[in-house]
């Protein structure tokens, strides 16, 4: 399960010294600016230091995103305005495909690549625990830290949307924060936590016809994501090389899980539609064969998203190898008419059952992560600017 990589920002910014350059000279409110400052200067540290870490521990990741969610809300209220101080901003993208960093110093760079790298935190803790077998509420919880991030995603969009242009074009934005890519981000994210509902399920051996349906439902949910990200390949500037990528890897899932609402539908057809489930058998062994054949491919193929597969491909080879094996005894007894004539079936022209209608939206930030719970983590400090 791939995730998105943190944007870095380029250098230290010392925004205390900033800062105190604006700060006027009235004695009452002198320390309390102060000290205001040097805790966002801090707070700017680390979360760079967060950022340059790039631990996979599930701890280390949690902590990160603690500390990106302090350094925004303070951020969002410094105490000084971002307009006056007029501090230059430099972030670069997550794959470092850019040659220039995008520089800006009204404020809303640093905003929004913070609320972008508090949505990857999100994504790559749901990813570690979707991989935790060991936690009973693993999918529960991955499923909610995939709305989060979506739902950072969402809000870094609504934030470039109200600018509209006038302090950022997109034009000058790193990569990752490019409109068409975070509509691609946002989608994957959705299409993770509608997966999280379907391994559940599958967990839970509920039956083939719900299975189909869920299979089905993450289908459509991948395609959806796979459209927002070939509509940014095809716009270029970057993006093409960007989201090329991620393109390939999220349609060749879509494929696998074709193959499984496939699986699913024919372990639902009555021995009375063998001829049916044969054909089910037969669309899905294609698909498989399909991703097999994908995951044996280099680098330079498929956008380097075939080598994504490779780690796979002894799963994959099983279930191709079941599944050829199920199919061939099911069409000696349809040959041998063990259930009845039967007219074959095009395999082709075999729809799935209707997708589920599941319900997975964005998690508003100030709903995922509440103001007040920042302060908290940072002991009571952070939420409102002093000027």
């Amino acid at each position: 399960m791939e995730t998105p990589g943190y944007t870095t920002t380029m250098e230290h910014i010392d925004l205390s010294a900033a800062y105190r350059h604006f700060i006027p000279e009235t004695a009452s409110l002198t320390r309390k600016t102060l000290e205001a400052c040097d805790e966002l200067n801090k707070m700017r540290r680390e979360m760079k230091t967060a950022l340059d870490q790039k631990s996979e521990l599930l701890p280390h990741r949690q902590a990160a995103r603690e500390i990106l969610v302090k350094y925004y809300w303070q951020l969002t209220s410094p105490p000084i305005s971002h307009g006056k101080a007029r501090i230059e901003a430099k972030w670069s993208d997550s794959q470092k495909l850019s040659r220039k960093a995008a520089k800006d110093s009204s404020g809303l760079l640093e905003v929004v690549n913070v609320l972008f790298n508090i949505g990857a935190s999100s994504a790559a803790i749901a990813a570690l625990l979707f991989n935790s077998p060991n936690r009973p509420d693993r999918l529960q919880s991955a499923k909610r830290h995939f709305e989060e991030a979506a739902g950072a995603f969402e809000e870094v969009l609504r934030l470039l949307e109200e600018d509209a242009g006038r302090r950022l074009s997109h034009d000058s934005l790193n990569l990752d924060l490019r409109p068409l890519a975070l509509h691609g981000m946002r989608g994957v994210m959705l299409a993770y936590a509608v997966r999280c509902f379907y391994e559940k399920a599958q967990g839970e051996k509920k039956t083939a016809a719900v299975l189909a349906k869920l299979a089905h439902q993450v289908v459509v949910s991948y395609a959806a994501a796979a459209s927002r990200l070939q509509e940014a390949v095809r716009s270029k500037g970057g993006l093409e090389t960007l989201c090329a990528r991620w393109h390939a890897y999220i349609d060749l899932e879509r494929s696998y899980y074709e193959a499984r609402a496939h699986v699913h539908a024919a372990d639902g057809c009555p021995l009375s539609l063998a001829s049916a489930q044969a054909g089910h058998l037969a669309r899905a062994e294609a698909l498989l064969a399909s991703l097999h054949h994908a995951s044996l491919q280099p680098a330079r193929k498929l956008n380097g998203a075939g080598v994504l597969l490779a780690a796979h491909r002894p799963r994959l080879q099983y279930e191709l190898q079941e599944l050829r094996r199920r199919k061939e005894v099911l069409e000696k007894d349809l040959k041998n008419l063990v259930y009845g004539v039967q007219e074959p079936v095009d395999p082709s022209t075999l729809p799935l059952p209707e997708p589920s209608s599941l319900k997975v939206e964005p998690k508003p930030i100030a709903e995922a992560f509440p103001p007040q719970h920042a302060a908290a983590a940072a002991g009571g400090g952070g939420g409102g600017g002093l000027l």
